[in-house]
């Protein structure tokens, strides 16, 4: 399904196995898209007259983890991975990037950690929206940064 209100045009995938049951308490793409809505309102300076599209596929555990090895050289599971695309110089496109996460394992970093699953997943596609953007945690300064923007944001909605 596509979800599209100006500025933003959201793809989403789902890529979840039709049995797993997972797919009964993923948020409701409305929901998702105003919380990336937020992001990109107070925090996406790059202003042109093209819309900006990104896409956000939800996965099971085998595909999060090979790409998690092929392009962080990290072989372990990850609840998000983010993918900016930049366009060669002189091509205009209005791609922001690709989102993959794996809801799954959002469920379970949210039971471990005894917070509500909408919240924990709310957290997660605000930080990868703001990698997509060009915010990281390489550092303290910036990691702080991005905790202290993700936590404005998540002040922002209403969890019921």
């Amino acid at each position: 399904m596509q979800i599209k209100k100006l500025p933003i045009i959201i793809n989403f995938q789902y890529e979840i196995n039709i049995n797993n049951i997972i797919k009964l308490i993923i948020p409701n793409e409305k929901i998702i898209f105003s919380w990336i809505y937020l992001v990109f309102q107070q925090h996406y300076k790059k202003r042109h007259k093209y819309f900006k599209e990104l896409t956000i596929r939800f996965v099971e555990y085998k595909e999060i983890y090979i790409l998690n090895s092929y392009y962080r050289g990290i072989n372990n599971l990850t609840n998000i991975l983010s993918f900016p695309y930049e366009a060669p110089p002189g091509i205009k496109i209005p791609l922001i990037g690709e989102i993959v996460i794996t809801p799954n394992i959002i469920l379970y970093e949210s039971l471990q950690k005894n917070k509500s699953f909408i919240a924990h997943f709310a957290h997660i596609i605000i930080h990868g929206c703001l990698h997509l953007i060009g915010f990281n945690h390489n550092n303290e300064n910036d990691a702080a940064n991005m905790e202290n923007i993700e936590y404005s944001i998540l002040e922002q909605i209403k969890f019921s």
